[in-house]
C-alpha cells in the first residue's frame, strides 16, 4: 500500500479520519506506524496529501489529513476486453488501475465461457476492491470501473471474424485490432456485422 485511500464520507469537518479493518491491519503490521508518523493519503475521486497519526489503538487509527495535490492524469486509453477467467480478471483490474486506465468495457465473445459471467468477482463490491488495490499501489485516487451496460449489450452475441483492416502506413505490424476468434474458419451462415478499425 503506497497510498492510504479514504472516502469523502470518512473525512470529518475537522479533517480527521478514523481507519479500521483491512487498512488498519496493513498500517500496523506492514507499515508499523506509530503516533506522530506521517503517511501518504488520498480521497477516492479526490485529491492527494498527507496524514498524521494522532491516535492508534487495536480497533482504529485516527489521522488528521491535508489534501493539497491533484491526482495523476488518466491514461488516454479505453480498454475493450473479452471477459477472461475470473482469476486473470482480478489481476487485470489491478494492473489497469495501476497504469491509469479509467474506462474498461467487458464484452462477450465466441471463446468466453458462459460461467464467467456468473463469477462473484463481477459483483460491484468485488470489482471495486480489485481496482482499489491497484490505485493504492499507483498512488492514484481517480477510480474507473467496468461498464456493465456494454457487457449486457454484448452478452450472448459472440464476436464474428472480420476481414483484417488495411494496415495504416507507419504503424507497427500487429497494431490493427481484431475481435476474439478472428482468423478461425467462418460458419456457413456468416454475415459481417461489425468491423474493428485500428486505434
Amino acid at each position: 500500500m503506497n497510498l492510504l485511500l479514504v472516502t469523502a464520507g470518512e473525512r470529518g469537518r475537522d479533517g480527521r479520519v478514523r481507519i479500521g479493518g483491512r487498512r488498519l491491519k496493513h498500517l500496523r503490521e506492514v507499515l508499523r506506524i506509530e503516533v506522530g508518523d506521517t503517511l501518504r493519503v488520498g480521497e477516492l475521486h479526490g485529491r492527494l496529501g498527507l496524514g498524521t497519526v494522532e491516535a492508534l489503538t487495536a480497533e482504529a487509527a485516527t489521522l488528521r489529513i491535508s489534501l493539497t495535490e491533484a491526482p495523476p492524469p488518466p491514461l488516454a486509453v479505453t480498454l475493450v476486453l473479452a471477459l477472461p477467467r475470473p482469476k486473470m480478471l482480478r489481476r487485470i483490474l489491478r494492473a489497469i488501475a495501476e497504469l491509469g486506465v479509467k474506462e474498461l468495457h467487458l464484452i462477450n465473445s465466441a471463446r468466453v465461457e458462459k460461467s464467467f459471467w456468473h463469477s462473484p468477482l463481477l459483483e460491484h463490491s468485488n470489482l471495486e476492491a480489485a481496482l482499489l488495490d491497484g490505485l493504492e499501489q499507483a498512488r492514484d485516487t481517480a477510480n474507473g470501473a467496468p461498464t456493465p451496460a456494454f457487457a449486457t449489450l454484448c452478452r450472448g452475441h459472440p464476436a464474428r471474424p472480420v476481414q483484417r483492416p488495411p494496415r495504416v502506413p507507419g504503424r507497427a505490424p500487429g497494431a490493427n485490432a481484431l475481435p476474439c476468434g478472428a482468423g478461425l474458419p467462418r460458419p456457413a451462415d456468416y454475415r459481417p456485422r461489425r468491423r474493428v478499425y485500428p486505434l
